[in-house]
């Protein structure tokens, strides 16, 4: 649900539009499920969302030591 509210996002800044409803359609042999969300609860996976990017730009990413990249072929 957290990546639902990532894209409810993504579609509000790119293009615009605000959705209504989002769904998730599973479908396996052996069944088929549809899982869906709206209103608030949207409003709630984005904003959980919004506090997992925070905690990684926080918490994880400076912990994280960055390797130097080589821009020349070896």
């Amino acid at each position: 649900m957290l990546q639902m509210g990532a894209y409810a996002m993504a579609l509000e800044h790119t293009v615009g539009i605000i959705p209504d409803i989002l769904m998730i359609f599973v479908a396996t042999r052996e069944r088929s499920q549809v899982f869906a969300v709206q209103g608030g609860t949207i409003e709630k996976y984005k904003q959980k969302w919004l506090e997992a990017v925070q905690k990684y730009y926080s918490e994880i990413l400076p912990g994280l030591e960055a390797e130097p990249v080589s821009m020349t072929a070896d």
